[in-house]
């Protein structure tokens, strides 16, 4: 569901971009025929959109989050406010409704820490010299691994597997972290340090 999310985020930004271009530069016949051809797809894909993104967020670990909600109402902002611009041919009011959701997919990316509640388990003071190290995957995990795995690592949203029961050795969850595997995407961007901090803390949560 998740994927399904983003991609219907990425067509409809992409569409509303071109369209935001062609009516800045003053051109009514391409952004007629770009409208006439995307009309149907826009409406399909924008309901899909908000609608995934309503359930994404009903069905994640944490719970409604500051940050979702702010998402969720940048998105649906963007819809009206994007097409009363296109239909007035108003440059301002569709650059407004591009901005929105670039602020809708920024958010969904970022997840800013001061617009969240609740935390992942905190890293105790036993955890001694590798202190740190746990800290910096915690920020990893938060990013990359909760909305699925939840805070504790036993959410097991759209599949995710129990991570404090889980026995996988480093490379086993290196390995996974790289590829993916199933629902879970692969993560390509994260540096080899940020992997190595995320699976010392993955490991910690079994704990």
């Amino acid at each position: 569901m998740l994927h399904t999310h983003r991609t219907m985020v990425f067509l409809y930004l992409a569409i509303l971009a071109i369209r935001v271009v062609l009516l800045a530069m003053g051109n009514k016949q391409a952004l007629d025929k770009v409208s006439g051809r995307t009309r149907i797809a826009s409406i399909v894909i924008s309901v899909l959109m908000l609608g995934t993104g309503i359930f994404l967020m009903v069905r994640s670990p944490e719970g409604t989050q500051p940050y979702t909600l702010l998402k969720l109402a940048f998105m649906v902002a963007s819809i009206p406010i994007g097409i009363i611009g296109f239909k007035k041919s108003n440059t301002a009011m569709a650059a407004i409704s591009l901005i929105l959701l670039l602020g809708s997919l920024t958010l969904a990316l970022v997840k800013p820490p001061f617009l969240r509640s609740g935390a992942s388990k905190e890293v105790g003071a036993d955890a001694g010299a590798d202190k740190a190290v746990l800290e910096a995957g915690k920020i990893v995990y938060g990013t990359a691994c909760n909305l699925c795995h939840g805070p504790e690592g036993t959410a097991g949203f759209q599949g995710a597997k129990n991570l404090q029961e889980s026995q996988l050795s480093d490379d086993a969850i290196r390995d996974l972290i790289r590829k993916g595997k199933g629902m879970m995407p692969a993560n390509t961007d994260l540096s080899d340090q940020q992997v190595s901090d995320v699976i010392a803390y993955v490991k910690y949560l079994r704990k």
